[in-house]
């Protein structure tokens, strides 16, 4: 009995971006596969696919059960864009799946998903039409509705090649940008207006290059779809600014990440906004060599394999980090941090 309260309690406050873990194991195992290693690859296609289910059907649960928690969290600013995390987990999958023959499954996955996004989409905005202070709640996490956007374009590309799908899929492309470009936008303007303390400033900032590098991969697919020479030149040197975008967001969350733990000292300990930096390496790994093989940029090649690897040492930090291997680096033992409204460590 007490097991099965436990199991519901869990089910109960399941957070909304629980499949963020999913979204990190998925890519870092496309990462690995693109490299060479497959054999390690299909260890981590396994644990995303158990992860996803496990998951998936305490979603459900939580939609039958507590629909009120659910509609609780859907209702929030600061929560609401951690159920992008289920499409951002299916399309992944489904373009890895889609890679290893599965295509019916694949297919499955991202017309639930794609469907998923919209319905999302709209309750985010509604709820951030009836939230006056919304942009107060603006951090990383809002730039999961893109990522989720862009997700649904890795995986199309990776199902489909006619004429009509190339054109939807190039026209979701362009939203997800416009999206990336809005919410970088109002994240700005938070920043500027309501600073965060060191507290609140959590890893989940670094899906904002998760964001653009997948924006990378999936217009480098649709331009390997097929196109004029005149436009496929103006969309490989837009997909260039936007990986060199990506790669200047690096240093500054790894300094974001350095004034956190070493300037002001919150100790470095497991906590779930961690997969928020393995899925923008592994994104920024597959991305850079998609992106090698439309631009004839050999040197990206070399930088996604080495990111690789750094991605995989994250992914596996992380991981024992969550299985409850001590993880703790600080100068000197400070006070428990706070959370502050909209820092991204409530979503998880």
């Amino acid at each position: 009995m007490t097991g099965t309260q436990g199991v519901s309690g869990w089910v109960r406050g399941l957070a909304p971006a629980c499949f963020a873990p999913v979204m990190a194991t998925g890519i870092v195992s496309r990462a690995v596969a693109t490299s060479g290693a497959r054999r390690l690859s299909w260890p981590l296609l396994g644990l995303s696919l158990a992860g996803f289910a496990v998951l998936t059907a305490a979603l459900v649960w939580r939609l039958l059960a507590y629909r009120a928690q659910l509609a609780a969290d859907a209702d929030a600013p600061a929560r609401v864009f951690g159920f992008f995390t289920f499409v951002a987990g299916s399309e992944v999958l489904a373009a890895r799946l889609a890679g290893a023959g599965a295509r019916a499954v694949a297919l499955a996955l991202c017309l639930v998903a794609a469907g998923a996004w919209g319905c999302v989409a709209a309750r985010a905005a509604r709820t951030l039409r009836r939230s006056p202070h919304a942009a107060r709640a603006a951090d990383g996490t809002w730039f999961l509705c893109a990522v989720g956007l862009q997700s649904v374009v890795v995986a199309g590309t990776a199902l489909g090649h006619g004429p009509w799908v190339r054109g939807v899929l190039f026209g979701c492309w362009v939203a997800g940008l416009a999206l990336y470009g809005a919410v970088l936008g109002a994240v700005g303007w938070r920043l500027r207006r309501h600073p965060v303390p060191p507290s609140a400033l959590t890893p989940a900032y670094w899906v904002a290059m998760g964001a653009c590098a997948i924006s990378v991969l999936a217009g480098a697919q649709v331009v390997g779809l097929g196109w004029a020479a005149g436009p496929r030149r103006v969309l490989v040197g837009a997909l260039l600014v936007l990986w060199g975008w990506a790669t200047l967001l690096l240093p500054v969350l790894v300094a974001a990440g350095y004034w956190r733990h070493w300037r002001h000292r919150v100790p470095v300990r497991y906590e779930p906004t961690q997969w928020c930096v393995v899925f923008p390496l592994g994104m920024y790994a597959v991305a850079s060599r998609a992106l090698a093989e439309v631009s004839d940029v050999a040197a990206l090649r070399a930088v996604g394999g080495g990111v690789t690897w750094v991605a995989g040492g994250a992914w596996l930090l992380v991981a024992l980090a969550m299985a409850g291997l001590p993880l703790r680096f600080t100068r000197r033992t400070p006070s428990a941090p706070t959370n502050s409204p909209g820092s991204g460590q409530n979503q998880f």
